[in-house]
């Protein structure tokens, strides 16, 4: 045996080797807290774990020791080791905090609320805002005290043979998985996928352009959106299609219904090409919010919570997410074929002649930003995390009307 042979390292101690690299402290106490297993639970550093494998920079406020006694607001607090307050920072230097009311800020809260550690994020000081609030999700809610984000964890539950994080506020079980497509058609009904949706009206670039700014659903006319398109619903949602693009195309609890495919019609025709341009029929921002709103409506018929994830690492590379694109699931897929990078799945700049690539973005303006593996990866799940948290802020609003996603086929 080779004693001089290091040991793997444990999870502590892949975070402690981003201290003062990624993970910066304003107490002393604070890295501290982190490395005693009876001070901090192990969740707390998986969700740090996670949450810096995005790149972040963060600067920790209060752990444990540096916080007050809060164990009478349960079990999942500061007290209990369950929880962290910290900001964002712009880079590798503490103290040089990202502004609350920027994209940057907002796709750090996006990224926590898909961590499958997540029990809640609170909101304090200039980051509580309406807008932080609505991408922070349904576990968020307004905290005491001056400038910071609480971030409270939980361990990864289990449910047949299955990890899955069960979001508060929603049930824990999952009975369906959604995907997000683009059809590479014309805009013409093809009774392939569960739901699809076409542009049948005259889009205006001035209005679309509108569109790709909006950040709150709530200042969208769903009225004259929704009259541009065309929606059928071709199966019932408890149907197995062919587009088992969730590997073994059912979610492996509750009802055992299968992946329920959304899918719009365009992409179609000469002339498409990953960086644009997108042919006759591009899919746009537009679309975007026509595909969250669907995949809402779908989501409540079927009681789902958009921003859960889970683990089955037999399947797909985790976090597994109940919503998600074509794209990532491609990438999350693992290839060992004869592609060229089988490491990226099926996806872009895999080599796999099956290329997937599907909402790898939102308009193809932003077509440009998926020039090569690294940063299309960035792209595209960027895009499939805007799905899910504006399907949840459409939820939020309060849906009436369910566009007849609990109703017959389209005949």
């Amino acid at each position: 045996m080779d004693e001089t042979a290091s040991s793997p390292l444990t999870d502590r101690e892949k975070l402690q080797a981003l201290f003062n690299k990624q993970l910066f402290f304003q107490d002393a106490t604070q890295p501290t807290d982190l490395m005693d297993p009876t001070i901090t639970q192990d969740c707390l550093i998986s969700f740090l774990l996670d949450l810096l494998s995005h790149g972040f920079h963060i600067e920790i406020t209060a752990v444990k020791t540096d916080h007050h006694d809060d164990s009478a607001l349960g079990l999942y607090c500061h007290f209990n080791g369950y929880a962290i307050d910290c900001w964002n920072l712009t880079g590798p230097v503490a103290g040089d905090y990202v502004d609350a009311g920027t994209q940057t800020f907002r796709t750090f809260l996006e990224t926590a609320a898909s961590n499958p550690y997540l029990y809640q994020i609170g909101l304090a000081g200039s980051a509580d805002t309406p807008v932080n609030e609505t991408v922070a999700g349904p576990t968020v809610f307004s905290d005491d005290g001056g400038d910071h984000v609480h971030f409270g964890s939980q361990p990864i539950k289990t449910q047949n043979g299955i990890d899955m994080t069960e979001m508060v506020g929603k049930g824990g079980v999952i009975t369906s998985v959604v995907t997000a497509h683009w059809s590479a058609t014309s805009p013409a009904r093809l009774k392939d996928y569960h739901v699809e949706f076409a542009l049948t009206g005259t889009l205006d670039p001035a209005y679309n352009l509108s569109l790709g700014q909006i950040t709150d659903p709530t200042k969208i006319d769903w009225v004259k959106l929704k009259s541009l398109f065309t929606i059928w619903k071709n199966f019932q949602f408890g149907v197995s299609l062919d587009y088992g693009t969730y590997d073994w195309n059912h979610a492996m609890s509750g009802d055992q219904s299968p992946n329920i495919e959304i899918g719009a019609l365009c992409m179609g025709g000469e002339g498409v090409n990953v960086i644009g341009p997108w042919g006759k029929y591009p899919y746009t921002f537009t679309h975007a919010w026509i595909h969250a709103a669907i995949i809402a409506r779908v989501c409540k018929v079927k009681n789902l919570n958009p921003l859960q994830s889970f683990n089955d690492p037999g399947k797909q590379n985790p976090p597994q997410y109940v919503v998600s694109t074509h794209a990532e699931r491609a990438c999350q897929t693992p290839d060992q074929g004869a592609d060229t990078y089988p490491e990226r799945g099926y996806g872009p700049y895999s080599g796999d002649p099956d290329m997937r690539w599907d909402i790898a973005a939102r308009d193809v303006s932003d077509a440009g930003k998926l020039n090569n593996w690294q940063n299309a990866h960035t792209e595209l799940t960027a895009s499939a995390n805007w799905l899910r948290q504006q399907s949840q802020a459409i939820i939020n609003m309060g849906i009436i009307d369910l566009w007849a996603m609990d109703q017959d086929v389209t005949p």
